[in-house]
């Protein structure tokens, strides 16, 4: 029985050959065939090996301004931080720096340490994270948002409103799903804001199985901590995907980290592990989705606007996206 599972759960690398017809013709305007597939695939692995380092220093930086852990000063909301470490936030870092040599029994704090923490690097990572947080505060519109997510570090955080885009979701599909995959279902870790000292814990895991308690939830994960944490497998959907097929994908918080070609393989993948008449759930607004969601088999069914905080002026309103596998 654990080998047939291992089995069915094996990682199968994308080929030209199991692409849809219709998201080949796509990959080729962009200039991606058969024949340069698999040095897109390097790119790709390679480009993303860079962004979770960076996503882990990003939590680090979140961790290290909200944390009451090591230090004794105010919480600094990472998006209200000084583009240059000065201040408050300079004694965070100095603090922290000196927590990471003796990190005692904090999980996080156990983790960051395993990283270079020198003073003049968590200077360096501070300036990046706060100039991505600065540079999205100033955009005006979703597409010019959504482009900075394709450059930024890959975030662990299950984002809010996990558990109302599923709910919203599960509404119009009707019935109970049975096979489940999570992919990305995060990790709980430090988020952009909102840090609490609770212990980490996966948010969309554990909203799935309380929501869906007879199903068989399966997850995965291109981050080693939360594949770790969750016994996920470790998959970047862009350039793999499960032997396994499921009435239920979901994938919230992860298709806006993708960029053109990314998210043309992801659908690729996805379709791949959807059974017949499975729904697939994202959040995703971009027009793109809607047509390689068509030329993948499995079309938008619906659009579901989500108010995921009804007290911040103006709401916060997230977008329940299902498609639905032909």
């Amino acid at each position: 029985m654990t080998v047939m599972l291992a089995l069915m759960l094996a990682v199968h690398a994308i080929t030209w050959d199991s692409i849809p017809e219709g998201l080949q013709a796509l990959l080729s305007r962009i200039g991606v065939s058969g024949g340069s597939l698999p040095a897109a695939v390097r790119s790709i692995e390679d480009r993303n090996r860079e962004r979770l380092r960076a996503g882990e220093y990003d939590h680090m930086i979140f961790y290290l301004l909200q944390s009451r852990a090591f230090t004794r000063t105010q919480p600094i909301e990472p998006a209200r931080a000084p583009a240059e470490p000065t201040g408050d936030a300079a004694a965070r870092i100095k603090e922290f720096s000196a927590a990471l040599a003796e990190p005692n029994g904090n999980a996080r704090l156990r983790y960051f340490a395993g990283f270079p923490h020198s003073e003049e690097t968590l200077r360096t990572e501070y300036r990046r994270a706060i100039a991505f947080l600065h540079g999205k505060e100033r955009e005006d519109s979703a597409r010019e948002i959504a482009g900075l997510y394709q450059h930024r570090g890959l975030s662990s955080d299950a984002g809010p409103g996990t558990g109302l885009l599923l709910e919203a979701a599960l509404a119009r599909i009707g019935r109970p799903a049975e096979r489940v995959l999570i992919i990305g279902p995060g990790m709980d870790w430090a988020p952009r804001t909102g840090f609490k000292e609770t212990e980490p814990r996966s948010i969309q895991w554990d909203e799935v199985r309380r929501r869906l308690p007879q199903a068989r939830v399966d997850a995965a994960d291109v981050n080693p901590r939360v594949v770790e944490a969750v016994g996920a497998r470790q998959l970047n959907i862009a350039t793999a995907r499960l032997g396994k097929r499921y009435d239920l994908i979901i994938a919230t918080n992860v298709l806006l980290y993708l960029d053109q070609t990314e998210l043309l393989l992801a659908w690729s993948n996805i379709r791949n592990m959807l059974a017949p008449g499975g729904w697939f759930l994202h959040n995703d607004s971009r027009f793109e989705v809607r047509v390689f969601g068509q030329a993948a088999g499995m079309p938008v069914r619906h659009v579901v606007p989500v108010k995921i905080d009804a007290v911040r002026r103006p709401p916060l309103v997230d977008r329940a996206v299902l498609h639905r596998a032909e």
